[in-house]
């Protein structure tokens, strides 16, 4: 009843932890679509209505403002207004921007996300003498932007099929006077791209004042400070190994640091950025590296949880992680030119905040392990959450400045890991050094429990009493004894033998103490399962024990080996049909049972269970987890 209690406080607790990871999540989302609310508000200017900006009774002196073009536009399908000199053309409808291509249906046709188009709005009530210009960097195609016919802004390049390109930077972008009060005829020209459409609304600047605000300049750089942040770290996951054994190695946060560092060179912050030092035109791939760099985090962190074994039954959790990257997959490629694709990178960041469950749920990690996993789980998935609603323009202010404060906690999240990871690695190598001092000291005491005296002379007395009766009878039992000192010798050079080879070195023993016997005890085999190995001369003692106690007055005395295949590994039994013994009575200074025991526990990490009481025979049974048959004897 109280592990049933336990069990469901677990489950409870972390159900719990994954449903507040989920609603911050929610949070997050709802504060930045409703921040697309006021952008305009908030600094008194207007929005657009019925395509036209109107300024007029909005102070624009002495000012830096930023009116964000949301709304409506007279849309032009396949058509260049300015560079294809059309003058005279009625707008094919009415949309509004953010706008892709397939949100719309002409002539009872729904478009798809290919061609090219030209988008339309007019601006009045600006001062003569307002100096204007237009912002659209980030935006994941190219378009150009003319007032009044003159080209004042041109970004990416321009084709009416295929895919346009892009470095985040416009090529050409000039301040445009406003000449007297006639409105302003405003056309942005879009090329071909996979989105389709004018999915970011751009931004009409007002610069009244002598100079422009300059950004902070922590600000501009703070992408480039959390890169070498994250590259160093991910340097450090392998130095956290040094100093470990080959076999305790654990690289597999590694692996999820290098899924982060790809994140981090493909972010908003940094990516944009290092275009303009490699001079490549290959913006357009941030919003697919991004996804394919979430997909290879998960990944990573469930085989990092598998390899770490925080979590226990990590089957069900690789399924479910697998079977979520697979729909978002395809749900990404299908509905590309969509605003609905932003479903398939939810999908990873659902993923992201489901991998808390399993992670809280498991009794062996610490509660600090549990925190900190769970702080690098969330932060990922809000990063991954205000990426995707940048990129996609589901949020019209830019994060390409802010974008790497999200990813801070992330840093600190794993900076606490590598701590973690450091004291238990540390843990590791001190228990490894213990383990191996008492692995030889078994060893030792192994060695100077196995060939006893009272059992050498008693031996010589049966060979010299075999020799009386035929140097047949002597030659055998001197050549049973010579194999029996030869195991014993060699008891120290392998840690681990195959159970054939006990199975030798019993029926030497068996044979050599049947020898001195008036009335022999047999000795029963019956092995089902020889596919396994244990440590040297680990049995002997049991089977010493058995014959210690056997019937001496009967002739029926039988001392029996088993073994069989079991769901733990393997078992071994050794029955006997002697008088017994009280188990509670063994010295705690004797190097026979103890002894035997203690080094199944160390050497094979076996359980060893004795059955037996005075009048009724003994039971041994030892229970063998798999192991591995290497020198070393390291499981």
């Amino acid at each position: 009843m109280r592990k049933l209690a336990t069990k469901t406080k677990s489950i409870i607790t972390a159900a719990s932890a994954a449903l507040v990871a989920a609603v911050c999540l929610f949070i997050t989302a709802y504060f930045l679509v409703k921040s697309n609310d006021n952008m305009n508000s908030k600094q008194g200017l207007p929005d657009i209505e019925n395509c036209v900006i109107d300024f007029s009774g909005a102070d624009t002196e002495n000012k830096y403002l930023k009116q964000h073009m949301q709304g409506t536009y007279e849309f032009f399908c396949n058509k260049w207004l300015v560079t294809d000199g059309i003058t005279d053309a009625e707008p094919d409808a009415i949309v509004t921007v953010p706008h892709r291509y397939t949100e719309t249906t002409l002539d009872g046709k729904r478009l798809t996300n290919e061609g090219y188009a030209s988008y339309r709005v007019f601006v009045k009530g600006l001062s003569p003498g307002t100096p204007i210009y237009f912002l659209n960097n980030n935006f994941v195609g190219a378009f150009r932007g003319y007032v009044n016919g003159e080209l004042v802004y041109s970004y990416g390049s321009q084709n009416r099929t295929g895919e346009a390109w892009s470095d985040g930077e416009a090529e050409v972008m000039l301040t445009y006077v406003v000449p007297d009060e006639q409105p302003l005829e405003v056309v942005f020209e879009v090329s071909s791209c996979r989105e389709g459409g004018l999915t970011s609304a751009p931004r009409l600047m007002i610069s009244t004042r002598d100079a422009d605000p300059p950004s902070p300049y922590l600000t501009n750089n703070i992408g480039f400070i959390v890169l070498g942040l994250t590259v160093a770290l991910f340097a450090f996951s392998f130095i956290v190994n040094f100093g470990l054994p080959s076999l305790r190695r654990d690289y597999s946060f590694a692996l999820v640091m290098a899924a982060v560092t790809v994140m981090t060179v493909f972010s908003i912050a940094v990516y944009w950025r290092l275009l303009a030092f490699m001079r490549l035109h290959t913006y357009n791939i941030m919003i697919d590296a991004n996804f394919i760099a979430v997909a290879l985090l998960l990944g990573t962190l469930v085989y990092h949880f598998y390899r770490s074994r925080t979590i226990s039954r990590i089957l069900p959790v690789a399924i479910a992680v697998g079977v979520g990257v697979a729909v978002a997959t395809a749900l990404y490629i299908a509905l590309t030119g969509t605003v609905y694709r932003v479903i398939a990178p939810l999908i990873e960041c659902a993923c992201l905040i489901g991998l808390v469950y399993p992670v809280i749920r498991e009794p062996k990690p610490g509660r600090v392990r549990k925190a900190t996993y769970s702080l690098l789980l969330l932060a990922s998935a809000t990063y991954v959450l205000c990426t995707v609603f940048d990129l996609m323009n589901l949020t019209v202010a830019g994060m390409e400045q802010s974008i790497a404060y999200v990813m801070i906690p992330m840093i600190l999240s794993v900076i606490a890991l590598y701590r973690e990871i450091t004291v238990e690695n540390s843990r590791k190598v001190v228990d490894a050094l213990r383990l191996e001092r008492e692995r030889d000291a078994i060893k030792a005491d192994a060695l100077r429990a196995q060939i006893k005296p009272h059992f050498i002379f008693n031996s010589l007395s049966a060979i010299q009493n075999a020799y009386g009766k035929d140097c047949e009878t002597g030659d055998k039992a001197l050549a049973a004894f010579s194999r029996h000192l030869r195991a014993n010798v060699d008891a120290g050079e392998d840690a681990l033998v195959p159970l054939a080879r006990e199975i030798d070195n019993i029926n030497n023993y068996a044979e050599l103490e049947n020898m001195r016997r008036e009335k022999p005890i047999r000795f029963l085999l019956d092995c089902a399962d020889l596919d396994f190995s244990l440590p040297v001369l680990s049995l002997q003692p049991f089977i010493e024990n058995a014959f210690k106690y056997s019937r001496v007055e009967e002739t029926d005395g039988y001392v029996q080996l088993k073994s069989r295949a079991a769901a733990c590994g393997h078992v071994v039994e050794i029955i006997d049909n002697g008088v017994g013994f009280d188990p509670s009575e063994v010295k705690s200074g004797s190097v026979g049972l103890r002894n035997a025991s203690e080094r199944l526990r160390i050497l094979a990490r076996a359980r060893v269970t004795i059955d037996s009481s005075p009048g009724r025979g003994t039971r041994v049974i030892i229970e063998i987890p798999e192991i591995k048959d290497d020198k070393d004897g390291e499981q």
